[in-house]
């Protein structure tokens, strides 16, 4: 058996086009998902990047483990088993990670595996793409006869904007093809007096053609970034282990885009940050060109993999195997019955997701004014403009009791809820350096918002890698 896991940074499903985005901005992820199964209804138990790679690898919820926000308090992992990369390594398997993430910095992502590949040369959040894939096509031309597990990052997504002239291009090339309404230029406009991180001013969103810049920015780097997933997948199907191989994509969060007044950042529990895609292939053993839309968590993919090795599965992981439902794509009303996802950066929340309900507990609100509680139906408000907490009582007295039964049948180290600490220490991010970024973007468009370099990256031949899925 053999697993890729390509980890696609700050990835939100709704700017793919197998998610139903108009946008050309994935060909290859879209193909992927017309061979495998596409999970509509996957969100990060733990957001953002620190919390939801180690709730990913440790297979258990930040709650328990310990790390639910960035910074000294995410150093130490302190889960109840044995890691992902540990546990295939111990049962003889190969293991690798290419990634930087060791350099967030998180001491913990570097246990377990054989060999971390961390391409040095860049800042660990500025890896492009194409390093990533060059270091991961050849560690496959190494390894394609034996039993592995590979974990792929690559980071384009988080920032937005360096992606090469072709890519913005290609995804800006039908006029009809618009990016989403929200925010309208109406809320811009409000989003003009409001003075923190990632506030319209300090990032630049002066209206709403600014906006749209944003988003092309973004689609052009989501573009960039499946363009070296399609050379990855064609690689494999050179080497003729493409159907041998357990293709998973998946990403860490989501990215906002000032839907509540904050611009390009993962800020919050909001759908824009807590859902990700997820699309599973494996054509020799499982449905091809489903989807389920069950309630499933990104943290799932760590027991399923070990079931794909036939590995037993720790008692003390969180995480579920979707194994069953690669077979059997679950309903709208299947899979897990709810979800509980949890944000510690800028701001201190939980989340439950049950149905076609959202409730946001806000333990600290950061520099935001937020309500405690706030609910949303996600079937008419996607969105999560219209909080329905004053109308539906009933609801959200269920969905809490729902989250503080969960909180006390989940045990944190030490008996501490790692998020009650974060929201009475203050979030991280909103103090320190990050703090008096702050306080200077509040005077308008900073230096200290440049999200990525201002050099290009290099070219891509779109034709290159062509032709993997024939």
């Amino acid at each position: 058996m053999r697993v890729v896991y390509l980890d696609i940074d700050s990835l939100r499903p709704d700017h793919l086009g197998c998610y139903g985005y108009r946008r050309p901005t994935t060909p290859h992820i879209d193909r992927l998902a017309e061979q495998g199964v596409r999970f509509t209804r996957c969100y990060t138990s733990d957001s953002p990047c620190m919390p939801s790679r180690a709730a990913l690898f440790s297979a258990c919820f930040g709650i328990r483990n310990g790390i639910v926000t960035h910074g000294p308090r995410a150093q130490l992992l302190q889960a109840p088993g044995p890691s992902l990369p540990l546990l295939l390594r111990n049962a003889g398997l190969r293991t690798c990670t290419v990634s930087s993430f060791g350099r967030h910095p998180s001491p913990w992502f570097l246990v377990g595996w054989d060999e971390v590949a961390d391409p040095t040369g860049w800042g660990f959040q500025g890896v492009p793409a194409w390093a990533s894939a060059e270091r991961a096509i050849a560690w496959l031309r190494r390894h394609a006869t034996e039993d592995f597990f590979l974990h792929v990052h690559m980071w384009d997504p988080h920032g937005w904007r360096n992606a090469p002239d072709g890519c913005l291009q290609a995804v800006t090339a039908d006029p009809g093809a618009v990016p989403p309404q929200w925010p309208t230029a109406e809320q811009v406009s409000a989003h003009q007096g409001m003075s923190a991180w990632h506030s319209a001013r300090s990032a630049g969103m002066t209206d709403r053609a600014a906006v749209e810049r944003m988003y092309d920015g973004y689609d052009a780097q989501v573009r960039y970034a499946d363009h070296h997933v399609g050379l990855i997948l064609k690689c494999l199907h050179d080497l003729g282990i493409l159907d041998d191989t357990l293709v998973i994509l998946s990403a860490d969060h989501g990215q906002e885009f000032g839907e509540h007044g904050v611009y390009f950042e993962h800020w919050s529990v909001y759908e824009g940050t807590s859902r990700v895609p997820l699309i599973i292939r494996y054509p020799r053993a499982i449905a091809q060109g489903e989807t389920d839309g069950g309630l499933a968590y990104q943290l799932d993919v760590t027991a399923t993999v070990a079931e794909a090795f036939g590995l037993a599965i720790p008692a003390a992981w969180d995480s579920r195997s979707l194994w069953p439902r690669l077979h059997a794509p679950a309903a709208a009303d299947g899979g897990r019955p709810y979800l509980v996802c949890g944000h510690g950066l800028y701001t201190a929340q939980r989340a439950v997701v049950q149905g076609r309900w959202k409730l946001i507990r806000t333990l600290n609100p950061g520099h935001w004014e937020l309500p405690p509680v706030q609910l949303f139906d996600l079937t008419v408000d996607p969105w999560e403009q219209h909080d329905l907490g004053g109308e539906r009582a009933d609801v959200v007295q269920a969905l809490s009791g729902l989250l503080n039964d969960w909180e006390y049948t989940h045990p944190s180290p030490g008996g501490v809820d790692p998020m009650r600490v974060n929201a009475t220490l203050g979030p991280q991010g909103i103090m320190g350096p990050a703090a008096r970024r702050m306080r200077e973007a509040t005077d308008g468009p900073s230096r200290t918002l440049r999200l990525a370099t201002e050099e290009r990256k290099p070219e891509v031949d779109f034709s290159a890698a062509a032709g993997w899925w024939a």
